[in-house]
């Protein structure tokens, strides 16, 4: 293994993040902002606004989703309690400087992605002490489609990511020299990851505990448990003082949350879990197998059995399983991969951002062991790898060539602006909320008024509220009854690619 000078290891870095930058940007600027989106931006837009941190466009009478048992959303429109909070100060402050838009929004998510590669760069060569594995495994993350997804969107993953590779990095630098120090900082990281999503929290706090104890167990001391408590202590008061300002809707908003879409429920069916974790998350969310997928899109399978190849690689070749380096990459990917399959139900491809570059590193362990080791495979190598990039930057610039953005949202937006007054009411997907500044009278509620008893003039449908529609009919009849005969008294005005903008029938 070879190590190589600070500054070849920036000039490095900078290639890689432009690359990076073109790939995230190329789908920032074309993708179309969907529900999650719109409902993270709208807090902090709120709060510069109208000094409060609500989701002022969601209906509180019942969950943004579908869902068998009523749930309530109490005085979610004045103050929002579903999120951690670390999120929500740092992108009003990013709003305050820049302005409030979806390419605003977008920018936060994509700089915190930076921030993840950064730390993940350092992590590589620090663990495997190889120039070579470190810039394959950062063109690599780079290019990654699932990751570029993930960096190019409107939500907290990135900058919880950000934080917990910046936690780990931390540890790993300061560890030998100003060990205190470390546990201090990487704690201090821990926490606010955790403070933006639990998630992201929980996989580095489990990451960090490996490390400690695989490195320096026989030098903690009682007073260093006292040290990394410190920023868990300040961080539960912060939110604790926010927390009791309202504490019945935090415990309606925050329980609601944690219930949505079976989150929870992961322990009752452990090896089912395990298999639903492989097939929704890996197969069939990021490698886009499905029946309903088409030949092209299926082709993506490739990049989880990438992964897959790369885990299997390294853990099958004992020069490389030895290896200590190799070693720690091998058991922190397995930790959290275990983690991720127990603390998320819903099997969320948004989280995938905390688990890729550990997959994409262990792919470029073994691709640089095949290329110097195995020079007969140097072919069969090389054209694999190609095949990899041209797989990743062939999804990106699909996806950026399609750009509903701008032939489908902007549109859309220009004509609710144009044909709809401020004094009547919108039903509609609450990621229209960010192009039109959040509006007094747009109300995202998938029921259509059922539990509100509010008759929108206008209903904007698109690919969220069909799947909600969808999914009532099994999960909620009664809901998806009063939809269905609702939606008899409207008619289409406006319709381009999956968004319908439908109007109230008047008499006459």
């Amino acid at each position: 293994m070879t190590q190589t000078n600070p500054r070849l290891c920036a000039a490095a870095f900078v290639v890689i993040a432009i690359v990076y930058l073109i790939c995230a940007y190329a789908l920032a600027l074309t993708r179309m902002p969907w529900y999650d989106e719109g409902q993270n931006a709208n807090p902090s837009f709120d709060w510069i606004e109208r000094g409060t941190t609500g989701i002022s466009v969601v209906e509180p009478s019942g969950a943004p989703v579908a869902s068998r048992e009523p749930i309530e959303l109490l005085r979610i429109q004045q103050r929002n309690y579903t999120e951690m909070p670390v999120y929500l100060v740092l992108l009003t402050a990013w709003f305050k400087v820049f302005g409030v838009g979806v390419l605003a929004l977008r920018s936060f998510t994509i700089w915190c992605g930076l921030t993840s590669l950064l730390a993940w760069f350092l992590i590589v060569r620090k663990l495997t002490m190889d120039f070579l594995v470190t810039i394959v495994a950062g063109l690599l993350i780079a290019i990654d489609y699932g990751f570029a997804l993930r960096v190019s969107e409107g939500r907290m993953d990135a900058l919880s990511a950000a934080l917990g590779f910046s936690g780990i990095a931390a540890y790993l630098y300061l560890r030998e020299h100003h060990f205190t120090l470390a546990i201090l900082v990487s704690q201090t990281f821990t926490a606010l990851s955790g403070l933006t999503h639990p998630n992201g929290g929980l996989l580095t706090f489990a990451g960090l505990l490996f490390l400690i104890t695989y490195y320096d167990f026989g030098r903690l001391r009682f007073f260093h448990l006292l040290i990394a408590s410190v920023p868990y202590l300040l961080g539960a008061a912060a939110w604790g003082l926010y927390i009791a300002q309202d504490v019945a809707a935090f415990r309606a908003q925050f329980t609601a949350n944690a219930r949505f879409g079976g989150r929870l429920q992961t322990f009752s069916a452990p090896f089912e879990n395990l298999k639903q974790e492989i097939l929704q998350r890996y197969l069939i969310s990021l490698g886009g197998w499905s029946a309903a997928s088409s030949a092209a899109q299926k082709l993506k399978i490739l990049i989880p059995l990438a992964y897959a190849a790369g885990l299997l690689g390294v853990l099958s070749t004992p020069a490389l399983r030895k290896t200590r380096g190799s070693r720690v990459l091998l058991i922190l990917t397995g930790l959290y991969f275990v983690v991720l399959a127990f603390t998320d139900g819903r099997k969320s491809q948004c989280y995938l951002i905390h688990i890729i570059p550990l997959f994409i590193t262990l792919v470029a362990v073994f691709i640089v062991w095949l290329w110097r080791e195995k020079k007969a495979l140097r072919i069969l190598t090389g054209a694999s790898v190609t095949a990899l990039v041209l797989l990743n930057i062939g999804g990106i610039a699909y996806q950026a060539r399609q750009d509903p953005y701008h032939r489908i949202y902007l549109p859309t937006i220009s004509y609710i602006k144009a044909n709809i007054q401020p004094a009547q009411l919108i039903m509609g997907p609450g990621s229209l909320g960010i192009g039109l500044r959040y509006p007094g009278n747009l109300l995202d509620d998938i029921r259509l008024g059922m539990r509100s008893g509010k008759a929108p003039e206008w209903i904007v449908v698109d690919e969220w509220y069909s799947g909600c529609f969808a999914a009532m009919k099994s999960i909620e009849p009664d809901a998806y009854r009063f939809v269905e005969q609702r939606l008899k008294d409207y008619r289409p005005v406006y319709q381009n690619g999956s968004i319908t903008i439908l109007s109230r029938n008047r008499p006459g």
